[in-house]
């Protein structure tokens, strides 16, 4: 996935949304949770419809797949035009993802 690839799924995503949703999207790439639960708890929290809601699921787990989370979240924190509270959270799970990134050697 080159960078052009990356921005075109989160903002499919929603740069905001990513970071909320962050955790349940990764459990999602991992196969902790079905895209059912994901989609059903997008809808529950009135991010979308249901159909809005799979297409989300279904890009940030190929943000995930691909290991561009980290990537996407330094994007987020570069963001001038999100409230400052998603700044900060997207700057902390990378921080999270690189600290763990140098335990491992591989991130993963």
């Amino acid at each position: 996935m080159n960078s052009n690839d990356l921005m075109r799924k989160l903002k499919s995503v929603g740069k905001q949304r990513f970071v909320e949703y962050f955790d349940l999207f990764q459990m999602l790439a991992t196969s902790k949770v079905s895209s059912d639960h994901v989609v059903e708890t997008l809808v529950d929290h009135g991010v979308g419809n249901e159909a809005g809601s799979r297409m989300r699921a279904g890009n940030a787990k190929l943000i995930f797949e691909y290991n561009k989370e980290l990537e996407a979240l330094e994007i987020v924190a570069k963001s001038h035009r999100l409230p400052a509270s998603t700044v900060n959270r997207a700057r902390e799970l990378r921080e999270q993802g690189l600290n763990f990134e140098g335990l491992d050697g591989n991130g993963k």
